[in-house]
């Protein structure tokens, strides 16, 4: 008997059937599960393969899926000491053409000689010679990169117009590029500026692979820059340099801007503006001076430098020589000439200024003979007397000078002057610039230096240092130098220190002599720092010393003396203002130191070495004249130093003054004069004689 409760078979089979049907959907899920990540890691595979290597026939019509463009930014601006702009930088554009696109594009169309009408298209636009032109497209028809100019030959191009009728295939490629204005004085100092970078380095005609568009690209990523060469574009490289920014974004097929990652993007920044401390209107005029002085004067050439004694400021800088003359006449080491100006223009060359040294000869006197006076070696007023009791000789122009000798010492040595004058004062020992006279003081400082326990020539190392020659002046520069002395080694008293009291045996540079005369024209004494950029825009430097140096007595000795010498009875007449200022300063005609060839000699291997120069005395009519003049008295406002390079004694302006117009006083001093009298009032600096009356009035 059946309970009615109990269970019959037919539920039993519809679970079996239930169970049955849930494996089977659950193996169908998980077919299509790995079926759909299957089909998706295909798919995966096949998106990083066209975007990794894409199929060439693909890659044709898909193009780069990302692009990058520059944000130039631009070197900073050089101005002058009044603003006047003198060096900046402007967006320029880079023309090249992809050869292999413009013919592949021609033989598409049935066109056999696309090149030529092409190049008489970008002549036409360009004023670039369009012969030329084709020649270069036609010696490179398989390649994807053929500069056809630089940006600085398209800078009167308009941008836009030549852009509008240019064909697919010819690029602009932006960049910045360096202009000075056209004619201004100072170039020598400027300097020059190169390109830097991996794009500064691309051939002009490039076979290569890849496009002008990726060349483009290329640049922007390379962070190309401008770099000084020389002078202060190169001094002052790191405060002007520019840093370029780029950004590389995301694009779609139609080369529309998607979206740009982080850190695909990096700011520029333009580089800082500098003032230098140069006078745009002064250096035009100093240029012209100095300029009409050599030519004057048959110079092989010629320096001139105006400083502000009171602030360091270097106001206007320049020098000439004429390389060709220089080998002509013979006598110039090639290390003294500087073809560099001549081979790649006057900015790529050194200024001689601040790195070459000269013999300054008697412009050298003011320094020892103020010095003198500050450590109690000689008065003024006193008559000048060497140890024996002996006096300055006489005999004007056919004096036998003195001979010296020294305790200690083997030998002896004479010692002339231009003009003999007899039993002079230590002042009138100045004004006259009697060599024998600055020979027995030097003597009485080799004697203190004995006394003392040093070697002799500690005094006047002393002195050199105290007026700056041993160190550097504060600008700087390229090629700065400082000065040359014979060491305390082979220092010797009737030689060394007999010569540097007026002015051989030593070489400075003519801005090294322009500061010298600093503590004069201060009436604190003492010695500032040279500068030729304004320091709220200078990078950190080396600072030299600016230590007191003379007491204010001695200052005013040392001027009331210096003025006598631009006074009608004085070396320096011709120096006389003729605006009504009170100058003072000195002149000098230093001998051309005579340098031989010496040929090159064997070695121990047998091979023959480098040939040198050496100094072998002075020549007998060969000279380097200068001369130093500053103004006005009482509160001087500039240092003039001017010197010109051998001038041709026997020809010119040097037969004026009774044959004597070579001379320092003339050749060298009229144009100190000019310059100053031109400087003064134009920086509106009054003469003594309204300065005078103003303080009355007042």
């Amino acid at each position: 008997m059946k309970s009615g409760f109990e269970p019959s078979e037919e539920p039993i089979e519809h679970a079996e059937d239930t169970a049955s049907d849930l494996k089977r959907g659950d193996r169908i899920a998980r077919l299509i599960l790995w079926s759909t990540a299957a089909i998706l890691a295909v798919g995966f595979g096949r998106t990083l393969q066209l975007q990794i290597a894409p199929d060439p026939t693909i890659a044709e019509i898909m193009g780069r899926r990302h692009s990058t463009v520059s944000e130039i930014k631009s070197r900073g601006s050089i101005i002058d000491a009044k603003g006047r702009l003198m060096a900046m930088s402007v967006i320029g554009y880079d023309l090249a053409v992809d050869v292999k696109i413009i013919m592949d594009r021609a033989r598409d169309e049935g066109i056999d000689d696309p090149l030529t009408p092409l190049a008489r298209l970008i002549g036409e636009h360009t004023g670039l010679d369009s012969a030329v032109i084709e020649d270069r497209l036609f010696e490179n028809l398989d390649a994807r990169y053929v500069k056809i100019a630089e940006a600085e030959e398209l800078l009167h191009v308009d941008r836009m117009m030549l852009r509008s009728v240019l064909p697919g295939g010819v690029v602009l490629s932006e960049r910045t590029t360096r202009r000075t204005v056209d004619g201004i004085a100072g170039r020598a100092i400027l300097g020059s500026v190169g390109d830097f970078g991996p794009a500064a380095d691309w051939k002009a005609n490039d076979a290569s692979p890849i496009s002008v568009e990726q060349k483009t690209e290329q640049a922007s990523r390379s962070k190309r820059r401008q770099r000084g060469s020389s002078g202060v574009e190169a001094a002052r490289d790191r405060a002007l340099e520019q840093t370029h920014g780029s950004m590389r974004f995301q694009k779609d097929v139609k080369n529309r801007p998607l979206f740009v990652r982080e850190g695909d993007y990096e700011p520029g920044q333009d580089g800082g503006d500098i003032e230098l401390t140069i006078d745009l209107f002064l250096q035009d005029y100093v240029e012209k001076r100095l300029a009409r002085a050599v030519a004057e004067h048959h110079a092989v050439g010629g320096w001139i430098v105006v400083i502000d004694p009171v602030s360091g400021d270097v106001l206007a800088a320049h020098d000439l020589i004429d390389n060709e003359e220089g080998r002509r006449r013979g006598g110039w080491p090639e290390s003294s000439l500087d073809p560099v100006r001549d081979e790649l223009g006057k900015s790529f060359g050194r200024n001689r200024v601040w790195t070459d040294l000269v013999e300054p000869g008697s412009t050298m006197k003011p320094v020892f003979w103020s010095w003198a006076v500050s450590r109690g070696l000689a008065n003024p007023s006193e008559t000048i007397r060497d140890a024996k009791g002996r006096g300055t000789p006489g005999g004007g122009f056919g004096t036998g000078g003195l001979t010296f000798t020294y305790p200690g010492q083997r030998g002896t040595r004479r010692i002339k002057d231009a003009y003999g004058h007899s039993n002079v004062t230590w002042e009138t020992a100045l004004v006259k610039s009697l060599n024998t006279a600055m020979a027995m003081v030097a003597l009485r400082m080799a004697d203190r230096d004995r006394n003392l326990g040093e070697p002799v020539g500690t005094g006047m190392r002393e002195m050199f240092r105290a007026f700056g020659f041993l160190n550097e002046n504060g600008i700087n520069m390229p090629g700065e130098q400082t000065a040359m002395l014979t060491p305390l080694s082979a220092w010797t008293p009737l030689y060394s220190q007999l010569s540097v009291s007026f002015g051989q045996e030593i070489g400075v540079t003519p801005l090294q002599l322009a500061r010298s005369y600093c503590p004069i024209a201060r009436n604190d004494g003492r010695l500032p720092t040279m500068r030729i950029v304004r320091p709220s825009s200078e990078l950190p430097t080396r600072i030299v010393p600016t230590a007191g140096v003379l007491a204010h007595a001695d200052v005013m000795a040392t001027r009331k003396a210096l003025e006598t010498v631009i006074s009608p009875a004085g070396t320096g007449r011709h120096a006389i203002s003729e605006k009504g200022y009170r100058l003072w300063g000195k002149s000098g005609t230093p001998q051309m130191v005579r340098y031989e060839f010496v040929p090159p000699r064997p070695g121990a291997d047998g091979r023959l070495g480098e040939g040198t120069w050496a100094g072998k005395g002075y020549w007998d009519e060969r000279y380097n004249p200068n001369f130093v003049g500053a103004g006005p008295f009482h509160e001087p406002r500039l240092i003039v130093a001017c010197g010109l390079n051998d001038p041709d004694k026997h020809s010119g302006a040097n037969l004026d003054h009774n044959g004597h117009g070579y001379g320092g006083g003339y050749s060298a001093g009229r144009v100190v004069r000019d310059v100053l009298d031109y400087a003064l009032e134009y920086l509106g600096v009054p003469t003594d004689e309204e300065t005078e009356v103003a303080s009355v009035l007042r």
